[in-house]
């Protein structure tokens, strides 16, 4: 993982190693509360690709509430450059227009368009092959390190294990721990089933985001972009 500290000189010096609460998923890491510039240049010293960056704007209103405006870009991190600017995604908005299906939802508008994206234009490069020893190792220390389901192991698991690098045995110990759940029942459940056994064991929260994100259905977009101001 990457974790963010600082140097005499005030730079930001990422470290990598140490698995803590800024540890995110397989390939994700926190690198820190920073100027964009200065995230951009950690990044590039530690070899990170892409830099998801949000942008959080907070103001009070005349009501007394607190209004939090967030933008997410992503920015390739040797040009500097972003590859995807998202909409703002504002909370009174949000809840505002919770129940209108005629609005377009930005945050899952932002899902659909990350989603093409990676499709489109995100192609990693193939890495070196992994060892059988290497597969072992790694789903060893991830087995030690879970307390609770750990989804982002789990297909990490299943890459090794597609791939030959460990037994069918080695496979289903590591994926009830990384999801609390028989391989040999998961295997063999529908995709609905498999949806609803891997959602038993998590938050509450979890649960209802998940369910909240596969039961919506994108509405149609509209010709015309919401003008009207939050107070």
């Amino acid at each position: 993982m990457l974790t963010a500290r600082r140097e005499e000189d005030g730079a930001l010096a990422p470290t990598r190693g140490k698995v803590d609460g800024r540890y995110l998923s397989v390939g994700i890491e926190y690198v820190g509360n920073d100027r964009l510039s200065t995230l951009l240049d950690g990044c590039r010293r530690v070899g990170i690709d892409l830099l998801i960056h949000f942008d959080v704007e907070l103001m009070g209103t005349r009501q007394g509430q607190v209004s939090n405006t967030t933008r997410m870009n992503i920015y390739d991190v040797v040009s500097k450059r972003p590859i995807y600017e998202g909409p703002a995604v504002n909370n009174l908005r949000l809840a505002r227009e919770a129940d209108n299906r005629t609005v377009e939802n930005p945050v899952f508008r932002s899902l659909v368009d990350l989603q093409d994206l990676i499709e489109r234009r995100i192609a990693p490069t193939q890495g070196r092959a992994v060892t059988t020893e290497e597969a072992r190792v790694r789903i060893a220390a991830l087995v030690e390190g879970t307390s609770a389901p750990n989804w982002g192991a789990a297909c990490e698991l299943r890459e090794y294990y597609t791939a030959g690098l460990l037994t069918a045995d080695e496979y289903a110990a590591a994926f009830l721990t990384f999801t609390q759940v028989e391989a040999s029942v998961f295997e063999n459940a529908s995709p609905d089933e498999k949806f609803r056994l891997l959602l038993a064991p998590q938050d509450s929260s979890i649960v209802l985001t998940a369910r909240e994100a596969s039961e919506w259905t994108p509405p149609p977009p509209r010709n015309e972009a919401i003008t009207d101001p939050i107070d």
